[in-house]
């Protein structure tokens, strides 16, 4: 009799044939890359050469901070200054030597005095431009000669400076130049006598001929004669 023999396999088999099929069946994962958003810089080279000399008045422009770097470039700890951080001159990027002497400028002055004037760049100097401004009390004279008004700079600094290069030879300027000179001249006068002060004599000054005079008429009335009418009238003021 012949007997037929059934296949049979053991349980281990089976479990062992299942875990191979779970193994083939997971697919290895996938990562995914998203594509560098990183900056590429801009380089920009500036082969310019800007006219060192001009003999016409230009406004000097710059960006809101001419001196800061790091917006131009993070790329290094120091970068150099780049044509759009570097203030301009006649629309061309300052020279050294121009950049170090309006940095002085900004430095001595501050932006908001500076940008105030116009400037002209004359053998090897930034030369201002400032027209005497209208003024309405004597008093304003001495506070556009030691302050400035208007948000420039004082007279005084102009003229201790740059001498009369300010001015640029012009009639006008030098014939107002002289007609304020008296009335400052005036005030350090009487601010030297004993027991005055500045505040003193401009307010003598104000008390005694503002409501006679408008401060023009003060400056041509000013002779020699009446100086010394005005220092005589200052012993009995107070």
């Amino acid at each position: 009799m012949l007997g037929i023999a059934a296949s049979t396999s053991s349980p281990s088999s089976h479990t062992n044939r299942d875990a191979f099929l779970s193994i083939a069946d997971v697919s290895p994962p996938v990562q995914s890359f998203s594509p560098s958003t990183a900056p590429i810089p801009n380089i920009t080279i500036n082969i310019s050469n800007p006219s060192a000399d001009s003999g016409s008045a230009y406004t000097v422009t710059q960006s809101a901070h001419p001196l800061t770097t790091s917006p131009c470039s993070n790329l290094t700890p120091n970068p150099p200054l780049q044509s759009s951080c570097i203030p301009k001159y006649q629309g061309q990027s300052m020279t050294s030597a121009q950049l170090a002497r309006w940095n002085r400028l900004l430095t001595k002055y501050g932006e908001a005095h500076v940008h105030k004037h116009s400037w002209e760049w004359v053998q090897g100097d930034f030369i201002p431009f400032y027209i005497y401004q209208s003024v309405s009390r004597l008093t304003d004279y001495w506070t556009e000669w030691t302050e400035g008004i208007g948000g420039f700079i004082s007279t005084r600094e102009l003229t201790e400076v740059w001498g009369a290069k300010w001015r640029r030879n012009n009639g006008g300027q030098r014939t107002e130049c002289g007609r304020r000179k008296k009335v400052i001249d005036l005030v350090t006068a009487l601010s030297a006598r004993p027991n005055w002060n500045v505040s003193l004599a401009l307010r003598f000054l104000t008390e005694k001929y503002e409501t006679r005079y408008t401060p023009r008429k003060f400056c041509d009335w000013l002779k020699p004669e009446n100086v010394q009418a005005v220092l005589v009238a200052a012993v009995t003021f107070c």
